[in-house]
This record gives C-alpha cells, sequence and structure tokens, in this order.
C-alpha cells in the first residue's frame, strides 16, 4: 500500500524553509495569543498552534514564554520610538519631566504606533511575571536614557520612581481610561505631572545617603 503524501497544512517541526517567515509568523501570533487572552492564560503551545509550527520551534526561536513576551516588549517600545524622542526631549534641562511625557504620550497615542504597545500592555493584567519582564524593558529602553539629565547616573530608586509614575498614568489613561486623566489634553498632562517627574529625578529625596546610593549598573 502507498503511504499518503504528508498534509500541506501539517505542524512544522524544526527550523526548516524561511527562517525569518517563520519567527515572524510566530510572533504574530504571540502578539494575537498574548492579546486574546492575556499572559497568564497564554502558552507556548496556542502560539505555535496559531503560528502553525512545532512548540519546539518556538522555544528553539525565542525559548520561554517569557523570554517571547520580552521580545514583544521590547519591539513595542521600539515601535512607538520614544528611545529617539528621548534625546529631543533631554535637551529641554529645566523641563525634561514635560518634555518626556509630551513625547511619550504623543507616540502611544499615534495609531501608527501605539496600538501594539497598548495591546501588549493590556495583556499583562496582575501576573507578575509579565510586569517583571514589561518593566525591565520598560527600564532599559525608557528609563535609563533620562540619566543623562545629570552629570551622575541616576540611582535605581529614582529610576522606579519615575517608572511607577509613568506606568501607572498610562494605565490609568489608556488602559482603566481613569475620570479626568482620560480627557485631558497631552499639553495638559505633561504640564501636570511634568514637574513630578523632574522631582524625582532632581529632587532632594530627604533619603539618608546610602539610600540613594544604589547606582544603576
Amino acid at each position: 500500500m502507498v503511504a499518503s503524501p504528508p498534509s500541506h497544512h501539517a505542524t512544522r517541526r524544526g527550523p526548516r524553509g524561511d527562517s525569518a517567515a517563520v519567527k515572524d509568523s510566530i510572533l504574530d501570533a504571540a502578539r494575537t495569543v498574548f492579546s486574546e487572552s492575556g499572559y497568564q492564560a497564554a502558552t507556548v503551545k496556542a502560539i505555535a498552534t496559531r503560528a502553525g509550527v512545532d512548540t519546539k520551534l518556538v522555544h528553539y526561536y525565542y525559548g520561554t514564554k517569557a523570554e517571547l513576551f520580552g521580545v514583544l516588549a521590547k519591539e513595542a517600545l521600539q515601535t512607538i520610538g520614544l528611545f529617539e524622542q528621548l534625546h529631543a526631549a533631554l535637551g529641554h534641562k529645566e523641563k525634561v519631566g514635560e518634555s518626556y511625557i509630551r513625547s511619550a504620550l504623543t507616540a502611544i497615542e499615534s495609531p501608527e504606533t501605539g496600538t501594539i504597545f497598548l495591546g501588549l500592555l493590556r495583556s499583562i493584567g496582575p501576573h507578575e511575571e509579565s510586569r517583571r519582564v514589561f518593566l525591565d524593558m520598560l527600564e532599559k529602553n525608557m528609563l535609563t536614557p533620562l540619566s543623562a539629565v545629570q552629570d551622575a547616573p541616576l540611582d535605581f530608586l529614582r529610576l522606579n520612581l519615575v517608572g511607577t509614575q509613568l506606568h501607572g498614568l498610562i494605565v490609568s489613561r489608556y488602559i482603566i481610561k481613569f475620570g479626568p486623566l482620560a480627557t485631558l489634553s497631552i499639553d495638559e498632562v505633561a504640564r501636570l505631572v511634568g514637574p513630578t517627574i523632574d522631582a524625582y529625578l532632581t529632587g532632594d529625596l530627604n533619603l539618608p545617603v546610602e539610600k540613594e546610593g544604589q547606582l544603576l549598573k
């Protein structure tokens, strides 16, 4: 008896064919699965099924679910172009916070750049692992460049404070859509929140020196 030829719809196993196309299909599938299911409920198997590949291929290219989410988080931050915009904001030495918030919100509210970022943010939910991965990307790609406003590196506490302010602002304005904050103009939000960012960056935290000395490496 002659064996039937393999189905063209069979699940792919191993790094065959156009690896770039396969990697892109996995990323596209991961965006969809994370968006629809949230980080905690999403599985590598579901992502592989959506992409039409074997789960081993997902691990081969991207590692664990957390590592794959990290790739998407970095991509989302790069998509909104905030790193490049920070260079312009940092030129305003007296109002770094206001310029920073204005640049961030403008990029996030752009239909061309903000959709992926907000979609990924919505998928995080209460899961600690996904928050840690996303905030790590936030710190490396958005917060660390702010250390340029000082001659010495900003300590980790100051970066934490800025990150908390920025994360809370984004979630309240775009995810929860909390009260008047969701309806204020970008300029109004930047004017109101900017001084707080400046205070975190360069203000007196009134803490013992040893607690302010945890320099970011």
